[in-house]
């Protein structure tokens, strides 16, 4: 189930890359779109059908500017002059280091990740458990392999499912 990454050659035009990322734009929004028909619980369609609309935007995004050469605004929004600026700054100066760039991207994005509050009083319930189905949560490997046992990953508080309390099985 693991998707090998698309890969783009660096002599590949402008149009190749931009093509190769509403590829995936599109892509990625589809599988989301049908994790949330396909979740049992509302916090896994809500989160995945944001992701979804997410991803629509950055393709209408990417289209636009692969078919017109241009930025088209949706939704009537003009951004922060404080987050242009600093989206600027930082797409001129990408770190090498692929989680230095993530951490970058985020700190601008979703600054309030970057210090998440305290586990206390979060009730999470891991979108990636399938809930209900104890014998898949509880035993050592799932779909993608090796299993950890589920925490939120912005402020590290553990799944209330059953499945995930301690004791519960190994995962």
């Amino acid at each position: 189930m693991n998707a090998q990454p698309a890969v783009v050659r660096r002599s590949a035009t402008e149009e190749d890359r931009l093509r190769a990322l509403l590829v995936r734009l599109i892509t990625d929004g589809a599988h989301h779109n049908r994790c949330a028909g396909l979740s049992r619980i509302d916090e896994g369609r809500i989160a995945h059908d944001a992701f979804a609309a997410a991803f629509h935007i950055a393709a209408l995004y990417t289209a636009n500017l692969l078919t017109t050469g241009t930025i088209q605004a949706h939704g009537g929004h003009r951004p922060d002059p404080a987050d242009q600026a600093a989206a600027e700054h930082l797409a001129d100066n990408l770190p090498d280091d692929p989680a230095e760039r993530a951490s970058s991207l985020g700190a601008i994005i979703r600054p309030h990740v970057a210090s998440p509050k305290p586990a206390s009083g979060h009730q999470y319930l891991s979108t990636g458990c399938l809930h209900d189905e104890h014998g898949y949560c509880q035993s050592n490997t799932g779909l993608g392999g090796a299993k950890v046992p589920a925490k939120c990953k912005w402020c590290a508080a553990q799944c209330i499912c059953p499945c995930h309390a301690q004791g519960a099985g190994d995962a």
